[in-house]
């Protein structure tokens, strides 16, 4: 069995955002937590009254990670052990 040859194509993950929940005595004292948690690019997702003050939702979109990209090293070593070409593939990317 021959190496797989790289394809050339890279696959880009997408994360999911991160959500987080604020309960505070005041909508300020929410916005403030949330900035100084989340940072400025935070989104309000929603805001509502509860009992003991407000409830913020906020959200971050978190970094893309670097796009996959096939690792001749761990193809040749998936090739040599007999991995099939679609298995290796799928397997054969990491991190650039």
């Amino acid at each position: 069995m021959t190496p797989s040859k790289p394809s050339g194509k890279v696959l880009r993950v997408k994360l999911a955002p991160r959500l987080k929940l604020y309960r505070a005595p005041s909508i300020s004292e929410a916005m403030a937590r949330m900035r100084a948690e989340l940072g400025g690019d935070a989104l309000i997702l929603s805001t509502r009254r509860v009992a003991d003050g407000v409830e913020l939702t906020a959200a971050l979109e978190l970094e893309d990670p670097p796009p996959l990209a096939h690792d001749p090293a761990l193809m040749r070593a998936l090739a040599w052990h007999g991995v099939p070409d679609k298995l290796a593939d799928q397997h054969g990317r990491r991190f650039a």
